[in-house]
Order: structure tokens, then sequence, then C-alpha cells
């Protein structure tokens, strides 16, 4: 038996194909869309030597697993250690400043680059994400770091730089509350918010939330995030949902939905 469709004829089994394919797609396009393009260039120093080279690869390395870990990013994998010889004297140069970023994360494809320069004097390593389409910087940041550094406390000390960056870029990701799951008539226990694993949000993690108002200064009105409480996740249900426990303004939360305020929330760079 065969389907006929606009003269042309389909099996069931291919029938069946398409139907699954439309089923699934969806799923994957959000998956891909909620992730960024990142590229990792090789991290470089300013030592004329090489002494330095393992190192810098190391706290590349680090910061690699770091986005790998995350679930938030595509990472566009590049040679490190091939490049850092021509890369280490390009970042040195005014070409590098004006356009080599840019170059570098058009010839991967990604949407964004991150970069890492040591200071061998002060044993700084400064981080910087940039956008490839402009060469506009999105986050950046300073790791305080030794020479002979290397092992878990250099992993520590790169997680901690690379989450304080991530956390600041993605703070400015907002994520409606969908509704009330638990609570009395005047505080709220749980929301169901409209984020899940296509957002990277994992169990465990702190949001605000807040709902934006309107406040005018000499007549001219300027958007303002009210703040009126604390978010804990509990649960991740899946790529687009998380149930959120209540941490703190659960009388406020119970409020503003009563009240009809749209409430939003975003993840806290500190807790």
């Amino acid at each position: 038996m065969y389907i006929h469709t606009s003269q042309r004829m389909f099996s069931p089994i291919t029938t069946l194909m398409v139907v699954v394919m439309g089923l699934f797609l969806p799923c994957t396009l959000a998956a891909q869309i909620d992730k960024y393009s990142i590229s990792v260039a090789p991290f470089v120093h300013d030592s004329s030597g090489k002494k330095f080279d393992s190192y810098v690869v190391e706290c590349r390395n680090a910061a690699l697993r770091f986005l790998l870990a995350s679930g938030r990013f595509t990472v566009v994998e590049r040679d490190a250690t091939k490049e850092l010889e021509s890369e280490r004297k390009l970042q040195k140069s005014e070409s590098f400043i004006d356009g080599k970023v840019v170059e570098q994360g058009k010839a991967t494809g990604a949407e964004y680059i991150l970069t890492g320069t040591m200071n061998t004097r002060t044993g700084i390593l400064s981080l910087v994400i940039s956008r490839v389409a402009d060469n506009l910087k999105v986050e950046g940041g300073d790791c305080i770091l030794k020479e002979g550094f290397f092992g878990i406390n250099l992993v520590k000390k790169i997680n901690t730089s690379m989450l304080e960056i991530t956390s600041r870029w993605l703070a400015k990701d907002r994520y409606t509350v969908v509704k009330e799951l638990e609570g009395d008539d005047d505080s709220t226990d749980k929301l169901l918010i409209a984020a899940g694993t296509t957002k990277g949000i994992k169990k465990g993690y702190t949001l605000d939330v807040f709902y934006v108002t309107i406040e005018e200064i000499d007549g001219v009105p300027y958007e303002r995030d009210l703040i009126i409480g604390a978010l804990k996740i509990d649960l991740v249900e899946n790529g687009n949902f998380s149930v959120a426990k209540v941490k703190d303004g659960k009388k406020d939360i119970k409020k503003a939905l009563l009240e009809g305020k749209k409430l939003i929330c975003r993840i806290k760079t500190k807790d």
C-alpha cells in the first residue's frame, strides 16, 4: 500500500520517517538555538622564551573543560600547540588588536571567541570573551596565578574566574516564571520557570526573581528591574522547564503573582 500525494508515492516506512523527523527536529533546533558557539584561541604569554608555553596551554585546557562541562556552550576546538608561537606574536601586534580576533572566530564559524593573555611579571591571566561579528568585548576578567601553579589548584583558579565571567554574561539572559506550583494564601514555595537544559540550567543554581517597573526621571521613562526574591533550582524537568524553590521573598512573590505581574528570573552572579 502506498500513499499518493501530488502524484508522488511514499511507502509507509518513508511516511513514518517523515513524521518522526517532524517530531524531533523542533527539539533539536531548540537545543541548538540556546547554546552559544564559542572558539577558544590558544592562550599566550608575554615572555620571549618558551618557559611559559606549557603553562598557558594548561590554563587554556582548564578554561576549555569548564566551557564544555557548563552545558551552555558549543565549543569550536582549535589546535593550541601548533599555533602558539604565531599566536603569541600576533597578540602583541596592532594587527591582532584591530582584527585578528574577528578573523580567527570567523574561520571556525563561532559566534564568540575566548582569549587569554598571561603577564608573566604579575602572574595575572587576562581572560576576554569577544563577539566575532564586530570584535566587541562581551565580558572579561583577571585570574591571579603564579608560575608553577599547576594541577588542581590551577584548575580551581581558572574555574572560579570562568564562572564569574560567564555568570555575568549569562545573567543577561532572562527566564519567564510560568506559574506557581506550591504555596498557600500568603506565600509561594515553588515556581515553574521556562528554562531547562537547553538554557544550561542545572540543579542547585540560584536565581533572582523580579518584575520590570517604569521609573520617570525628568519626564523620561526608564525600565527598572525590581528584585523581589531568590530561587534555587530543585529539579530540571527537561530542555524547557525547571522547578525552583523560593529561598527569599515568598510573600512578595505571592503578592506579585496575585497582582498579575509578569515575573522574570535570571542567574544570580553572587549568593
